[in-house]
């Protein structure tokens, strides 16, 4: 199993009727195949979603048992309001979907076979939850990133040893 199948299962084993999504790719690539789901008219809800972010870094690990860490860069995003405040956010999107989506994304994650770190509690990432997520600018949100409404929780440097035989 390689380290995008990783999150992808790890994506699929929290689905509930088949959401969240998982999306991989280059921002641009994934706003392409967010912009495809809208045209096909037989898609269900494009979202919430969880992203994997590409380029990933992977760096060789000598450990005994570990074949390497990689560190992800993962969105929980989902579809918002343009109208909507900070609070009407949080309370739409943050509180009841993009937060326990990310709690059930990180114990299942490392649940994984393929995955060391067994510690949720020393698992280390950063992360931003990101209110009308887009390109910053000087007086804050300048630009979308997809073309869709979104808000996102963004996951980054999410270090995960990999185990070798996985």
């Amino acid at each position: 199993m390689d380290y995008i199948d990783i999150i992808k299962y790890t994506v699929e084993s929290i689905q509930v009727d088949g959401l969240p999504r998982f999306l991989c790719g280059h921002p641009k690539d994934i706003n392409d195949q967010l912009t495809q789901m809208s045209r096909d008219y037989n898609k269900p809800n494009k979202f919430p979603a969880v992203c994997l972010i590409l380029d990933t870094r992977k760096s060789n690990n000598s450990r005994i048992g570990i074949s390497a860490t990689v560190n992800y860069h993962i969105l929980i995003v989902n579809d918002t309001l343009p109208n909507y405040n900070s609070l009407q956010r949080r309370e739409h999107n943050f509180i009841p979907i993009l937060r326990p989506i990310r709690e059930r994304f990180i114990k299942a994650l490392v649940k994984s076979k393929a995955v060391n770190n067994k510690d949720i509690l020393r698992l280390e990432f950063s992360e931003v939850e990101r209110y009308y997520w887009g390109k910053e600018g000087v007086g804050g949100v300048e630009a979308n990133v997809f073309n869709d409404k979104l808000d996102a929780i963004e996951l980054f440097d999410l270090k995960i040893d990999l185990k070798s035989n996985c």
